[in-house]
């Protein structure tokens, strides 16, 4: 607000200086200056963490020396240190469809992941993470991306990390810190 108040006598020292004749120029200058600060307000980004328990269903098969595993992970989670409305803090639903190639000592995950919330409306993620292993007692680091959702999360884009760890079967855990666009 504060700097809108800058502008404003800004703008009275303008008309001041240069005459009533630049009150409507001042006045169209103000209200552009006006609009391109509140989109960039509206636009700033939210931060977020989330806090996730999930079971496992997959398949596994030998595949040119790695275990390919494809499945199934579900479960619950949080989001917690939301910074605003857009993203707030409650539970979730977690659902995510898994390819995973573990290739000693690493490994290479894509889960394509719903988020659904406590009203129904749906954050998409598509996670990745090429460290790390699938073994009780590991887990890794990896990045995710934020790709769109449903209502109230309809249109976001944002980028996460995020780690996990892999506890005995059929349990993991994730923890993980985002920010939209």
């Amino acid at each position: 607000m504060s700097v809108f108040m800058g502008f404003f006598y800004l703008g009275l020292l303008m008309t001041k200086e240069f005459g009533a004749m630049n009150i409507m120029r001042m006045i169209k200058t103000l209200s552009l200056m006006g609009l391109f600060m509140m989109s960039t307000w509206v636009h700033a980004g939210t931060t977020f963490k989330t806090s996730g328990v999930l079971s496992q269903d997959l398949q596994t098969m030998e595949w040119n020396g790695a275990t390919l595993m494809v499945g199934i992970l579900s479960g619950v989670g949080e989001v917690y240190d939301s910074t605003s409305g857009a993203v707030p803090k409650g539970s979730l639903m977690l659902t995510c469809g898994l390819r995973a190639l573990q290739l000693k000592p690493s490994t290479e995950l894509l889960a394509n992941c719903s988020w659904k919330d406590s009203s129904g409306d749906e954050l998409f993620v598509v996670s990745e993470r090429r460290s790390g292993t699938t073994d009780v007692g590991g887990g890794g680091n990896g990045t995710m991306q934020i790709v769109g959702g449903t209502g109230k999360y309809s249109g976001m884009t944002g980028d996460c990390t995020y780690s996990v760890a892999w506890l005995e079967s059929p349990w993991m855990t994730t923890e993980s810190t985002c920010t939209t666009n």
